[in-house]
């Protein structure tokens, strides 16, 4: 996601994912927010928590893509959004709320939902299991970088471990998939 969106950007630099909202890449970056909520939205897994949790997991992305990150961006008055919800003090706070739901989510889903006891395929089931300990370690230690980026005064560099942790969360959902390790 963040390459596409780079390049769709005509390579500017962002600070992190979610202002490319702010360049010539919106139109993919919401289509993919659209996209990874419908994911979410239309994954079954066994346990009625883990369904509740994806459900909540694709609200955090609509809520991403409706409350824009602002930023340091100087917004312009006749920049369109839906209902005027970026040009909303509240619009800051509230990306933030979900983007930080979002990873909670995300991060229960790898640790939690993905993993499997099937002893039929115990080899297989268990490469599976140590790839989403593998990712949930990428997602944390992206999600700690992050903050620390940002509080050391860093924030141009955010964009780094927070690609890092979604490159975690998407390889879980590869594994998930059975496209790798596959029974």
């Amino acid at each position: 996601m963040p390459l596409v969106l780079h390049l769709a950007s005509g390579a500017s630099a962002v600070s992190t994912v979610s202002a490319y909202y702010h360049t010539a890449a919106r139109t993919p970056f919401l289509w993919m927010l659209y996209l990874t909520a419908f994911l979410f939205f239309t994954y079954r897994p066994r346990r009625k928590r883990d369904l509740l949790v994806a459900f909540a997991a694709g609200c955090f992305v609509v809520g991403l893509a409706l409350f824009p990150l602002i930023g340091h961006v100087q917004l312009d008055p006749a920049e369109p959004c839906l209902l005027s919800l970026c040009h909303s003090p509240r619009s800051q706070p509230l990306h933030e709320w979900f983007g930080s739901l979002f990873g909670l989510a995300s991060l229960y889903l790898v640790t939690l939902s993905f993993p499997e006891k099937n002893a039929a395929h115990a080899t297989q089931t268990h490469r599976r299991n140590v790839a989403y300990r593998w990712c949930a370690a990428v997602m944390v230690g992206g999600f700690i970088a992050m903050q620390l980026f940002g509080a050391l005064g860093y924030e141009a560099q955010r964009i780094w471990p927070e690609t890092l942790a979604l490159l975690g969360f998407a390889f879980a959902w590869v594994v998930k998939g059975q496209l790798i390790f596959a029974d």
